[in-house]
């Protein structure tokens, strides 16, 4: 997934900014866990299999994937330490993927001296369980 190869590219800035930076997928931990080692990633992955998140947040697509499953619209959220939602991008389709920068950018708008340091980033990057494991262990992520 290009996301989160440009999101581990971007990484330490977000760590300079003090933003805690976690991808959340629909994949299993141990598909998480590999596709973590295979992009070197420093960030957390979650997992969300039962989709909860994705229905809570209201960015599933039913049978959208190449394959027919259920997808998510990537959605970005920056989040401050109480859990206010400070900025938020959420792509058309899930075939666009906002990019790192756009979040950067955000962090660096927010107000006050510190704010950056009371904020977490949170990119919902969910692509259907079986292929993107599959794709990850081909090496196609």
């Amino acid at each position: 997934m290009v996301q989160l190869g440009e999101l581990k590219d971007y990484y330490a800035e977000f760590q300079r900014a003090g933003v805690g930076v976690y991808a959340v997928s629909v994949d299993p931990p141990d598909h998480n866990a590999r596709l973590k080692s295979r992009l070197g990633a420093g960030y957390e992955f979650l997992s969300d299999e039962k989709g909860e998140l994705l229905d809570a947040l209201d960015i599933r697509q039913p049978r959208r994937s190449m394959t027919g499953g259920d997808t998510a619209i990537p959605t970005q959220y920056l989040l401050d330490r109480q859990g206010v939602v400070r900025w938020v991008h959420r792509a058309e389709t899930w075939r666009v993927r906002p990019h790192p920068r756009e979040a950067l950018d955000a962090i660096r708008a927010l107000p006050g001296p510190g704010a950056a340091a009371n904020a977490e980033a949170t990119p919902t990057t969910c692509a259907e369980p079986s292929a993107a494991a599959d794709a990850a262990d081909r090496g196609g992520m």
